[in-house]
């Protein structure tokens, strides 16, 4: 019996078994493919992130311009063109119920009017939608019947 025992000793002291490296390499392969595909998601996730960065600065420009801008009632459709990327936006102005700002002045009511401005931007190729409201005070428009709804092209807020 010892003779045996001097045999499966000396067979295991050899190495590892091809089975064994078989094992060692499918669990070394699926770490790396996991790794790999974690790093592609990241780079997903910065993308989207630069592009929220950018159509939340463009909304934001936009906003600041409807105060200063004639401002049109009704739907507004365009596009921002930053140097590679395309964000369609929809613009939607509507006037704020005259009951909902308090107090209300006679006065006051007559020179400003305060508008309810709701601004979608489309990012990820359209996967996604961003949405930005805001209240804007201008001077009341003239005559909103002639008012195109409009499409804009910016390739700048």
């Amino acid at each position: 019996m010892k003779h045996s025992n001097q045999s499966t000793s000396m067979y295991s002291s050899r190495g590892f078994t091809l089975i064994e490296v078989l094992v060692a390499l499918s669990v070394f392969a699926l770490s790396i493919a996991g790794l790999a595909q974690l790093r592609v998601a990241g780079f997903e996730h910065i993308n989207v992130t630069r592009q929220v960065q950018q159509a939340t600065y463009f909304a934001d420009a936009h906003f600041n311009r409807l105060g200063h801008d004639t401002v049109f009632l009704g739907q507004q459709n365009g596009e921002y063109r930053p140097a590679d990327m395309q964000y369609p936006w929809h613009l939607s102005l509507e006037p704020l119920p005259e009951d909902v700002l308090m107090p209300t002045s006679a006065s006051l009511s007559t020179k400003v009017k305060a508008l309810k401005a709701d601004l979608t931007v489309l990012i990820d190729n359209g996967s996604r939608q961003l949405h930005f409201h805001t209240l804007v005070l201008t001077t009341p428009p003239a005559d909103t019947a002639d008012q195109p709804a409009g499409t804009i092209v910016s390739s700048q807020p």
